[in-house]
Order: structure tokens, then C-alpha cells, then sequence
């Protein structure tokens, strides 16, 4: 595109990946997807660009250069402070003027684009785009000004002017200076794009990767309300969606594994006259509604695989939906530059105390590392309030009010899946308390099984997919259970709930059939509607083969026959009954998970890692053709009982992640 070097403004289809040095990072990804991605259904808005060349000669016809190159010289060697030397140099571009050649190009340009619209002044995006920007080495992102609404050819001028000045903001020339970059090296490009009426539809961004881990089977997109400057500039709670990258091609399911509903307490939309762009409240149900529907998440989830394939990378997207024409446009395009350059070799990290003190107090850790700090002793969750961020918490136990939970459910959901399905029975509190976290589903058991399908059992089975992704079915105890939110209605209260109404009895029992089916539905939208076939589910505290019995038959009743689809049931191998009755229960369960720690404890008393039980049960186990498993912190705790299980012929061993490495060396060892 040589012959572009000579000219002003360039129309965004003539542009591509290789331009960055005329039309900058952002406007040559643009004018990329313009060219290559049309055709594979990608929309981004029509548009044009001034080149770098206008930029040098607004330089050079104002006289700029050279009071430029003094004031940054001031403020290198120590003479002025950033602040007055920023504001010093963007004066001399507001202050500057075009040159008639220019000039017409700009206005002639847009006349253009305004003609392809149909009108005589066509509303704008203006976006700045730096000739160094969203190279593998440096992010400019969000540190040039864009300027929304922009309306007739006055503006416009004005408008890429400010476009100019932003270049030398407080933040780009200090990021500048610490990348090592020429202050007078870097020139700007103006994209000037057709502007997408999402002021009263919704905009966000998109990342090809998870951002929060750097798992990049994801697609993430944040969704609010308005125009799309509020969520790039992070000054609204955004909805957040999750789309699971590999079933993506499937049409038949649709892979959104996560749906979190934001505040999007305010909206930009279109201002009043005085300014271009305004921000306002926005309304209740606003709040309680999702800005995009499922097929709109998943026609931007395919956008962003198309993208990301094309330009071999992950990618940082930004995207609008016009509610004029409801369709929705990719506006901008980067690599991403955090997760993606991370060193992919990055090793697991084990703890070693050297000089051990005296002994506080013992019990069970929740994190997988060691640290010094002050012992914050709290007996219980009223007294989190004292609580010092930054210190050691020692509790007796952790229930569903400390900040880390267990399970999906206290931590997702909240709500005991009874009090949804009769709602009609709570107090006046609790009903308002559930209201509350419900906002926007019209049936309130579909907020449970949604959470547990998309927000639980999804992301489980997203981790390890396509390989088996082992899910327990509900083992509250009912004293847990009766910590949710409307738990208490539903619950009985047992002196020993440890072994009383929990697991496989509660599924059949009039007191949870109701709640159970809920769980069933989820695992049924997880397999079909979602597409995770790699699901198992496994049945908790199954006492006598007639409770196995019966449990297989309610699931059947709820739309899960074992077998079907290649659904595979397994059962937790944790009380007496279940090794002394393994044979029998073979017959009910595709295979089994010794839950070493209750097995041993509530068959001895004492020893909690006895090795003839264990053994027992792999040996039935095998003999009924059906695999087994063990979950438990023994195999973590002692390598010598990894070497154990895989002796007697284990399948697979559940371990904590700072222990992964010693373990599955060992099993390398024997096996």
C-alpha cells in the first residue's frame, strides 16, 4: 500500500495488518478485518482513517516539532514537572491549524461515508490510533483519547485535533518513556467509523482467553447498557459470559458456561447538545436484565474464534450492538497482552518451613501455601466483622458466611433449592432476600439449575474436557443445608448430622425429591443443551443396594437413565456397607470413588487411612469391570499410599494441587 504514503486519509477496506507505520495498530486491525473477515461474517463498521503523513505535516506546518522537542527535554533533565509539560505540549496541537489540502480531504472523506449512510452529517466514532500501538512489546491501549457522537465536519476537524493532543497525555508520555520509546518518533492516526447506535442498545469487550487464569478455551465477554467508553474505561459493573471455545462448532448445544448478571448502575448514550455523549442512570429493570440474549453471546463467541484464528494470537475485542438494525460489529481488535505472554512453563511452587516455632493450633488448611502474619481467632460467622485482612483465620469450621465455600451452592446459588420450589412458604425477609438474587429469572427453581449447570458442573467439566469430569450429586449435611437462605423451613434438626440425613436417602425422601429433581435438570442441561458429554455423575453416602436402586430410578423419572448418551453413574465408597457389599452394588454403578477419609473413620473409629478397606474394594471393584477412584488427603499426605493404590490397581487418585508433581512421579515410578 505504498502509494497510500503520499495521501491524507485512506478508507479503512484498503488497509491492513501491515499498515501500522501509515494508519497505526488500531485502525490496520481494523481495515484487517474489514478485508479478510467480511467474508466469514465478521462486521466492523465502514470507516476511514487519516495516515501518519497528515500527522508529521500538522507537525511541521504549525511549527511544533521543535517547541516540542524542548519542553520534553525540560522535563527529562528534571526542569518541569510531567503534568505542566503534557499540558504544554497538547496546547500547541489544540491551538494548531490545517492545512487546506488536509483539511478537504478529512471533510471530503467524510462526505463520503455520510452518502453511503443516506444522510448529510453521519454520527461517528473518532478513535485515535498510535503508530506504536498494540505491538508484542508495548500496550497503548486506552492511553489516546476516542471521541463518540461526533456529528458534522466542523466536529470532526475538532475532534481529530483532540485526536493529536491526546497523544501527549500525562499517562501515554510516561508509559512511553518507560518503554523506551521517542517522544518524536510515534505518530497518530484518526479512524473515523460509522457509529454503531449502541446508546440504547449495549457494548462491551471480548477476550479470546480466560483473563482472570489464562485458560484459553474460553471465550470472555463483559456486556453493559450504552455506549461501549464505560466498560472499556472500567467505570461500570459489567454482565459477564463465558463460552466454552471448543463446542462452539457443535450447532446442536450451546457451550455458555457462566452467565454473571452486573449493576450496570449507569449507561453512555447520546448528549443533549451540549456534549457529544452523556452518562445516566439506568433503570431497575435494566439492572435485572442481561444486555445480550444467547444466540447474540454466541454469534460473538464464534466472532471471536474467527478472529482469534486469524491472527494466530489471543485477542482483546471490543464490540456494539445497534439496536436500529440489531446488528452487532466488532469495533476494535488487539492481541492480548497479559495471559498470552506469560511463560507457559511456570511451575507449581511447594513450601518448606525451615525454623519452626511453637505450635498454635492444628486442623485443616483452605490454601495451598505458607505464610507468616497475626492469628485472627473467630469462634463464629457474626463475628467476621473482626476479621483484619491480611491475618491467619482459625476457625472451629468454615460455613456457607466465610468468604471461601465449599460447594457450588452455597457459593453460586445461595439458596436452599426447596425454598425456590416453594416459594410461597417463606417469610416476608426471605422471600425479598431470594427476590433479590433471582432478579430476571421469571421461574425461580431456573436460577438453580442454571447457576449449578453453567456456573458449577460446566466449569468443572470445561477444565479436564474432553476427558471425564467426575460430578458429586448434593451431600449437605442438613445443618449445612439449613444455612442457605430459606434452609431452615426445609430441614430437620438431627443431633449427629453426620450421619444422618445426607446423600443417596435425602434423593428419594418426599422431604428433597422435589430439590434433587432440580439437580437432575441441571446435569440434563449440562449434557444436552450445553454439550458435555465428558459429564459423570456420581451418587454421595449410599447405604444399602435398594437405596441404589430406588436413587437410579428417580433419575431416570428426571430425564437420567444411566446408560443413555453414554451417561455413566458412579458411587462414593464411604461407609461399611459399601465394601462389604461391593459385589452387589457393582452392579448399579459404572465404578467407584473410595472416600478414604469417612470410610476408614466411620468404620474403625480412629484409623482414617486403613489400607485393607481400600484394598477391598479396588479388588471388587475390578472383578465387576468397573473402575475406581479414591478422594481423600492421604494420597496427598503420604506418597507411600500412592504407591499403595496403584499396587492394588487404582484408576485414578485425587490430590491437592501443591502436591500434583510428588505424587504422579510416584505413580511413574510403579506404574
Amino acid at each position: 500500500m505504498a502509494s497510500l504514503s503520499i495521501t491524507s486519509s485512506v478508507p479503512l477496506s484498503t488497509s491492513d495488518a501491515k499498515d501500522g507505520p501509515l494508519v497505526g495498530g488500531k485502525i490496520s486491525s481494523l481495515g484487517e478485518m474489514i478485508r479478510n473477515l467480511s467474508a466469514k461474517g465478521v462486521a466492523v463498521p465502514s470507516g476511514f482513517a487519516t495516515t501518519s503523513t497528515a500527522y508529521w505535516h500538522y507537525i511541521e506546518t504549525n511549527g511544533i516539532r521543535e517547541e516540542m522537542a524542548r519542553l520534553i527535554a525540560d522535563w527529562e533533565s528534571g526542569k518541569a514537572h510531567l503534568a505542566e509539560t503534557g499540558q504544554a505540549i497538547r496546547k500547541l496541537f489544540l491551538r494548531g491549524n490545517w492545512t487546506p489540502y488536509v483539511e478537504a480531504a478529512i471533510r471530503s472523506a467524510y462526505r463520503r461515508l455520510s452518502a453511503t449512510a443516506g444522510v448529510e452529517n453521519l454520527s461517528v466514532a473518532v478513535r485515535s490510533s498510535a503508530t506504536a500501538e498494540d505491538l508484542p512489546d508495548a500496550r497503548f491501549a486506552g492511553q489516546q483519547e476516542s471521541y463518540l457522537n461526533i456529528v458534522g465536519e466542523d466536529a470532526l476537524l475538532d475532534a481529530c485535533r483532540r485526536c493529536y493532543a491526546s497523544l501527549f497525555t500525562d499517562r501515554a508520555i510516561s508509559y512511553r518513556q518507560a518503554k523506551g520509546f521517542d517522544h518524536l518518533q510515534i505518530a497518530l492516526s484518526v479512524g473515523v467509523q460509522r457509529m454503531v447506535r449502541s446508546d440504547t442498545g449495549g457494548s462491551g469487550v471480548m477476550f479470546s482467553i480466560d483473563t482472570e487464569t489464562g485458560f484459553d478455551k474460553i471465550v470472555l465477554i463483559n456486556a453493559a447498557w450504552g455506549l461501549g467508553e464505560n466498560i472499556v474505561q472500567g467505570t461500570v459493573d459489567p454482565d459477564e459470559y463465558q463460552v466454552f471455545k471448543p463446542l462452539i462448532p457443535v450447532s446442536s448445544v450451546i457451550p455458555i458456561i457462566d452467565k454473571k448478571r452486573g449493576d450496570k448502575s449507569v449507561k453512555m448514550i447520546y448528549g443533549n447538545g451540549q456534549t457529544p455523549t452523556r452518562n445516566v442512570p439506568t433503570s431497575k429493570a435494566e439492572r435485572a436484565a442481561l444486555v445480550l440474549t444467547d444466540a447474540e453471546i454466541m454469534q460473538l463467541a464464534r466472532w471471536a474464534c474467527t478472529i482469534e484464528k486469524h491472527y494466530g494470537c489471543p485477542m482483546d475485542m471490543e464490540w456494539a450492538k445497534d439496536v436500529l438494525t440489531n446488528e452487532l460489529f466488532i469495533v476494535q481488535a488487539r492481541p492480548e497482552t497479559v495471559h498470552s505472554r506469560r511463560d507457559a512453563t511456570a511451575a507449581f511452587k511447594t513450601y518448606q518451613i525451615g525454623k519452626k516455632g511453637r505450635k498454635l493450633a492444628t486442623g485443616l488448611a483452605v490454601g495451598d501455601a505458607a505464610v507468616s502474619g497475626r492469628l485472627c481467632l473467630i469462634e463464629s460467622a457474626h463475628e467476621m466483622d473482626k476479621f483484619v485482612d491480611g491475618s491467619i483465620l482459625v476457625t472451629a469450621t468454615t460455613d456457607p458466611d466465610w468468604p471461601r465455600m465449599e460447594f457450588v451452592v452455597t457459593n453460586a446459588i445461595q439458596v436452599h433449592p426447596m425454598a425456590l420450589v416453594h416459594f410461597d412458604r417463606l417469610d416476608a425477609k426471605t422471600k425479598a432476600e431470594i427476590a433479590r438474587l433471582t432478579a430476571g429469572y421469571e421461574h425461580k427453581p431456573d436460577y438453580f439449575v442454571d447457576k449449578l449447570a453453567a456456573h458449577g458442573f460446566a466449569a468443572l467439566c470445561a477444565a479436564v474436557y474432553p476427558k471425564p469430569a467426575i460430578l458429586r450429586m448434593s451431600d449437605f449435611k442438613t445443618n449445612e443445608y439449613a444455612s442457605l437462605i430459606g434452609g431452615a423451613e426445609f430441614e430437620p434438626k438431627e443431633e449427629n448430622p453426620m450421619i444422618g440425613f445426607r446423600g443417596a436417602s435425602r434423593y428419594y425422601s418426599p422431604k428433597y425429591r422435589e430439590g434433587f429433581a432440580l439437580e437432575c435438570r441441571a446435569i440434563r442441561r449440562l449434557c444436552e443443551e450445553l454439550g458435555f458429554t465428558n459429564a459423570v455423575v456420581m451418587i454421595p453416602f449410599c447405604r444399602t443396594v435398594d437405596e441404589a436402586k430406588r436413587v437410579l430410578q428417580v433419575m431416570a423419572d428426571n430425564g437420567l437413565q444411566r446408560g443413555k448418551n453414554g451417561l455413566q453413574v458412579y458411587m462414593m465408597c464411604e461407609i461399611p456397607s459399601n465394601v462389604i457389599l461391593a459385589k452387589e452394588f457393582a452392579a448399579y454403578f459404572d465404578g467407584f470413588s473410595i472416600g478414604s477419609n469417612d470410610l476408614t473413620q466411620l468404620t474403625l473409629g480412629v484409623d482414617r487411612d486403613s489400607d485393607e478397606l481400600t484394598r477391598s474394594v479396588i479388588h471388587e471393584a475390578k472383578k465387576a469391570g468397573c473402575k475406581v477412584g479414591i478422594c481423600g488427603q492421604a494420597p496427598s499426605d503420604h506418597p507411600e499410599f500412592a504407591r499403595f493404590l496403584v499396587e492394588v490397581g487404582i484408576n485414578s487418585i485425587s490430590v491437592i494441587p501443591d502436591s500434583f508433581v510428588k505424587v504422579k512421579r510416584t505413580v511413574m515410578q510403579v506404574d
